[in-house]
């Protein structure tokens, strides 16, 4: 009976210590959204780029689609930016994080 307890429960458990793909996607928005701050308060262009998102990303999350555009994802002073979008992967789903280029609006989205 306990070995069929662990066969089943013992996954569970694993993926429970993973993080899950929505709290990695707010974390990435949220650091992207105080890059936006950044330039704003200092009066100065701040870049984003793949590179940057790379480390905030636990082990099983993948940064699936980078859409930053060359050199990278650029937030101007007055909080507008050159816009982009970036899919990440975990075990649980994808998400989208769009960041709109008028207004550097940060948003996560739910994909399929």
């Amino acid at each position: 009976m306990l070995a069929l307890l662990v066969v089943v429960a013992l996954p569970s458990v694993g993926t429970l210590l993973q993080p899950s793909i929505d709290r990695t996607s707010r974390l990435v928005a949220l650091a992207i959204r105080d890059q936006r701050s950044t330039a704003m308060r200092t009066g100065t262009m701040v870049m984003v780029t793949a590179a940057t998102i790379a480390p905030l990303l636990p082990n099983g999350t993948k940064l699936e689609l980078d859409q930053l555009g060359e050199p990278g994802l650029l937030f101007f002073p007055m909080g507008t930016t050159t816009g982009g979008r970036l899919v990440l992967a975990g075990f649980d789903g994808r998400r989208a994080i769009e960041i709109d280029w008028p207004t550097g609006r940060v948003r996560v989205k739910m994909l399929q």
